[in-house]
């Protein structure tokens, strides 16, 4: 998880390799809400989330 201005984003990958194949959340409101997909290396369904 991390901070970005006051917002926060998690990162989860799908394998514990070197992959760089995840999922990016925006935390708020004690709720994860999906932006975008990595995976092998573009992104994939990107939402702009308020």
């Amino acid at each position: 998880m991390f901070k970005l201005d006051n917002e926060y984003y998690a990162f989860i990958k799908y394998n514990a390799g070197l992959s760089d194949e995840g999922t990016l959340y925006k935390y708020s409101s004690n709720k994860l809400t999906k932006v975008c997909t990595l995976d092998s290396g573009k992104i994939v369904g990107l939402k702009k989330v308020k």
